[in-house]
């Protein structure tokens, strides 16, 4: 993994910077006189610059536009830039496969959706194969190393940016708990939450903070009789909602544990009420447009997609409902070659939400018996349309958003 690189001053440019200033110079003389076109963007406007700049990809913008000039480096550097430019940016879903039969290798692709084909494209990722993404904020990834396990580490792949957290606790091997990177709108602070798989301790570590160190807060729980679980459960990486609320599934009928990382504080999220109650087995956590949403199999016909309108009144909206009888049901070119049980309609209760694409209208499932050929769905909540595909994958699969950036734990995001 990358060593956290060199902050290089304004005043001056690597050898690496001048060579690529001297090609994008000679690309301009090609075709225009270098003076024509230094004049012309000596004359524009800042701010239409910064308008033209700002729908540039992260990847271009860091590789190639802030080594043109020294105002251009400085401009697209600037904490309001890279939060405008991340706004242009389309989520992609990072598709990580880790392979029980070789248990250091972990395969990761990019998952773009075609909203108006319902259909989708993949891409790699690059990433070691070792490495395991657990969480993703403002085009930060927060991973950990699956053959260094107890390390956890934040980066930025665009700008090849890396931070090793402190190793913490000495027990705990992050197998089987939970962590997530998210944003404190109040002290502009990243912070890593981290829940201990052995006694389900509850800490944070903020990144850049004054102590550089771990700090443990108290969860809901005040005897361990009171957990939801037993000491089997192993929890997974926790649902991130705008950047601050962090919210785990703990096999409960009842509740879901959450975190405001504003205060810190450790809550129990009550489920809705359906009126007959939620089976532990039968809701997922997604976010969904910005709310945390739950979506419970209801039955055999039947999936319900509540949101959290309100996260401390803790207020839950049915947002949606997915009615077997009113879903217009097809399958991809790619699933002819399954049998036609594989391609008949699914069974309601047997779909697992993954994830949820264009402000949750495109909801992704797949079909609880996974085995080498992978069954899963998208379904379109305005059309009530339902698609079928066939993916050839193995292992256990875990589904991220993520959007690319030129952020830096130090940049500050929001008003």
């Amino acid at each position: 993994m990358w060593n956290a690189l060199t902050e290089i001053s304004d005043s001056e440019f690597t050898l690496e910077e001048v060579d690529i200033l001297k090609k994008n110079k000679n690309i301009f003389k090609d075709n225009i006189p270098r003076k024509e076109v230094e004049q012309f963007f000596a004359n524009l406007p800042e701010d239409i610059i910064f308008d033209i700049l700002v729908k540039v990809p992260a990847s271009d913008l860091h590789e190639n536009v802030r080594l043109v000039c020294k105002a251009w480096k400085g401009m697209i550097s600037t904490s309001n830039f890279i939060a405008q430019n991340a706004l242009q940016v389309k989520p992609k879903l990072l598709i990580q496969s880790v392979t029980f039969m070789r248990p250091l290798y972990v395969k990761v692709k990019a998952m773009e959706v075609d909203e108006e084909r319902l259909d989708y494209k993949l891409s790699d990722f690059e990433l070691p194969q070792s490495v395991r993404v657990r969480s993703s904020c403002n085009g930060l990834l927060l991973v950990s190393d699956m053959r260094k396990m107890r390390v956890l580490q934040v980066m930025n792949l665009v700008t090849k940016c890396c931070l090793t957290l402190p190793l913490h606790p000495p027990f705990c091997i992050h197998k089987g708990c939970g962590a997530a990177l998210g944003f404190d709108p109040c002290t502009k602070k990243y912070k890593v939450v981290h829940i201990c798989t052995l006694l389900f301790r509850f800490e944070i570590f903020t990144i850049d903070g004054s102590d550089n160190a771990w700090k443990r807060v108290c969860g809901p729980w005040k005897h361990p009789f009171e957990w939801p679980f037993d000491l089997d459960f192993r929890l997974n990486d926790p649902v991130l909602v705008n950047e601050r609320f962090v919210h785990w599934y703990v096999n409960s009928d009842e509740y879901i544990i959450s975190i405001d990382l504003r205060n810190e504080r450790v809550i129990k999220t009550h489920l809705p009420d359906c009126g007959k109650g939620i089976d532990r087995h039968r809701y997922t956590l997604l976010e969904l447009d910005g709310y945390l949403s739950l979506v419970h199999n209801a039955s055999n016909t039947q999936i319900d997609v509540w949101i959290l309108e309100d996260f401390h009144s803790q207020i839950w909206l049915k947002k949606h409902s997915i009615l077997a009888e009113s879903i217009k049901y097809t399958i991809s070119n790619d699933s002819s070659s399954c049998s036609k049980q594989e391609n008949a309609f699914p069974n309601l209760s047997k779909l697992v939400p993954l994830a949820c694409t264009r402000k949750g209208e495109i909801l992704i499932f797949k079909h609880k018996s996974s085995g080498t050929d992978f069954r899963f769905y998208l379904y379109e909540t305005k059309n009530r349309e339902m698609k079928k595909f066939k993916m050839t994958i193995r292992g256990q699969l875990f589904f991220i958003p993520h959007a690319s950036s030129c952020s830096h734990w130090r940049t500050s995001y929001g008003p």
